[in-house]
C-alpha cells in the first residue's frame, strides 16, 4: 500500500519557523542565510626579493654598489711612525626622516712596500705597519688596546751567508681583508676624516704604502649616529 504524503498544517509550520528562529538566535545568527563557520585566516609570508635584502643590508639606503677609496703614503723618513689625514666621502641627498647617512667600510686592500735585500751576515729583523683610525696618533704608534679601525703589522727575520741567504717572513695576510661580520655588515665611520699611520723598521729608505678601502653608504638612526660621533670625536680631542 503506497505511503500517503502528509502536508503540515499552518500551525505546525509556524511552530517550525519559531524553533528555527530561536536556534539561530542561540547561535548568534541574525540572517536567514545558511550558517557557515568563519574560516581561519592564514597570514601569508611575503616573497623574498632583492629589494628587501638590499635594504636590510644597507640600513635603508639600498646602496648595493660599493666604491673604492684609494690612497698612497710615502714616508718622510725611514723607520719612523707618521700619520696623514684623509677626507672621507660624503653622501648628498640621501637618508630619510630621523636618519643619518654615514660610511660603512667593507674591505681593505693593502699594497705594502717590499723589504730590502738582506746583505748583513748578522741576523736582522725588519717590520712594517699600517693603521687606520679616526684618531690622529701622530708619530706615536698605537697599541692593540687603543681604538683602531684596522691594524696590520708584519715582520721578517733573516741573515746573509756565503752558503746562502735565508729569510723568514711572518705572518702573511692576503689582501683584500674583509672587515665585515660575515653577514655583509661592516665598520661604521661617522667622522669626516680618516687617519692612516705607517711605520717601518730596518728599512734603508723611506717606504711607500698604498691602500684601497671598499665602502658604501648606510643610513642609521640619529641616536646611533650621535653615539658614534661622540665616541669617535672624543678620540680626536
Amino acid at each position: 500500500m503506497p505511503k500517503r504524503k502528509r502536508t503540515p498544517t499552518k500551525k505546525q509550520l509556524r511552530a517550525l519557523a519559531r524553533g528555527r528562529a530561536k536556534r539561530r538566535r542561540n547561535l548568534g545568527i541574525r540572517s536567514k542565510k545558511r550558517y557557515k563557520p568563519a574560516r581561519k585566516r592564514v597570514k601569508r609570508r611575503r616573497a623574498y626579493s632583492s629589494t628587501m635584502s638590499s635594504k636590510s643590508l644597507t640600513g635603508g639606503t639600498a646602496d648595493v654598489n660599493p666604491q673604492w677609496l684609494n690612497g698612497a703614503f710615502t714616508m718622510a723618513a725611514a723607520n719612523t711612525a707618521e700619520t696623514k689625514t684623509y677626507v672621507m666621502p660624503k653622501a648628498l641627498m640621501m637618508g630619510g626622516k630621523g636618519k643619518s647617512t654615514i660610511i660603512e667600510i667593507l674591505k681593505i686592500q693593502l699594497f705594502l712596500p717590499p723589504y730590502d735585500t738582506i746583505a748583513n751576515a748578522g741576523e736582522v729583523a725588519d717590520a712594517r705597519k699600517i693603521i687606520f683610525s679616526t684618531e690622529n696618533y701622530g708619530s706615536t704608534a698605537p697599541t692593540y688596546a687603543q681604538d683602531c679601525i684596522y691594524f696590520y703589522e708584519d715582520s721578517r727575520m733573516g741573515a746573509f751567508t756565503a752558503a746562502g741567504t735565508y729569510g723568514t717572513f711572518y705572518p702573511y695576510t692576503p689582501p683584500p681583508i674583509d672587515v665585515t661580520d660575515g653577514a655583509g655588515h661592516g665598520i661604521l665611520v661617522a667622522t669626516e676624516f680618516l687617519n692612516v699611520q705607517v711605520a717601518t723598521a730596518g728599512y734603508t729608505n723611506p717606504a711607500t704604502f698604498g691602500w684601497k678601502i671598499l665602502y658604501r653608504f648606510k643610513s642609521v638612526s640619529l641616536v646611533e649616529y650621535i653615539g658614534l660621533v661622540q665616541t669617535q670625536q672624543a678620540q680626536l680631542s
